[in-house]
């Protein structure tokens, strides 16, 4: 019975550390993203957002599905990386098929699905670096600490300073751009490009939760088996560096988002002003 209780607790914190809390920033990305091309429509400018952004944020949006396709053996039979389509409104797409009896294959589905998500986030990462190198640099604060049995306050407790250190980074570095130079401006429209793009579709949606129970499964397998051999692989994961750096990426896509969102207010707003919307 003990040991049942451990696994139930630990596969549970696994299930929040690599789905539920990825879905939460996940969440508030699309909403972001949503809510800045409503803007455009609102103030009767939807081409701009299509054209002005599209032809950057588009083309990676279905790169993300592409690698992702290519990672897990998928078969890609057809790929548009910019085609707007005003009938069913479409701006690009990927297809492609899998053995749906290969179960890495179909636990890829919820990976494809959600890729927009984290391969937009580490393209803005990589924009960043390349245009401010020398002056950004990801938070470096663990996001769980390194013990075998992690208590939920002690979760919150950590989160809170990560979340803290992360925000803090971001701000100073913010502070730091020098607006008489052309670098901040070219860069935040390469940011507004690539965020106002990264939400998800609701075929993304369906790639996602076909391979949601699959991925499910795996999880707890492999649960299963660190239970059996005495290996704390909630700890492990929660203190790796590769854990780390997804959850600054994406808070850090949060941010640019949410700064393009508030640009984007602001200037969709004088339009319909003007337009007497």
């Amino acid at each position: 019975m003990q040991f049942l209780k451990s696994l139930a607790l630990h596969y549970a914190q696994l299930l929040w550390l690599i789905l539920v809390l990825p879905f939460v920033f996940g969440l508030l990305l699309y909403v972001l993203s949503r809510s800045t091309r409503n803007l455009f429509a609102k103030a009767g400018v939807p081409a701009v957002d299509i054209y002005l952004t599209g032809w950057i944020g588009v083309p990676l949006h279905e790169l993300g599905h592409a690698l992702f396709c290519v990672i897990f053996n998928h078969k890609i039979t057809d790929i548009q990386l910019f085609k707007p389509n005003k009938q069913d409104g479409t701006l690009g797409y990927v297809t492609h098929s899998y053995d749906s009896k290969n179960w890495y294959q179909a636990a890829g589905n919820f990976f494809i699905g959600c890729a927009p998500i984290i391969f937009g986030a580490l393209m803005l990462y990589f924009v960043t670096v390349l245009f401010f190198s020398e002056t950004f640099a990801l938070p470096a604060t663990k996001i769980i600490p390194l013990q075998k049995n992690i208590s939920f306050v002690s979760f919150l407790t950590t989160l809170w300073h990560f979340l803290q250190q992360a925000f803090g980074s971001f701000w100073h570095f913010f502070k730091q751009l020098n607006f008489s130079s052309w670098q901040p401006w070219v860069y935040g429209y390469i940011m507004l490009a690539i965020s106002s793009h990264m939400q998800l579709s609701l075929p993304d949606v369906r790639t996602m939760f076909r391979g949601l129970l699959v991925l499910c499964a795996v999880l707890l397998l492999g649960m299963l088996i660190a239970e059996i051999w005495e290996f704390p692989a909630v700890s492990w994961l929660a203190t790796s560096s590769i854990m780390n750096y997804l959850y600054a990426l994406l808070l850090f896509a949060i941010c640019v988002s949410a700064v393009n969102f508030v640009i984007t207010f602001v200037i969709t707003t004088i339009v319909r002003i003007v337009r007497g919307k």
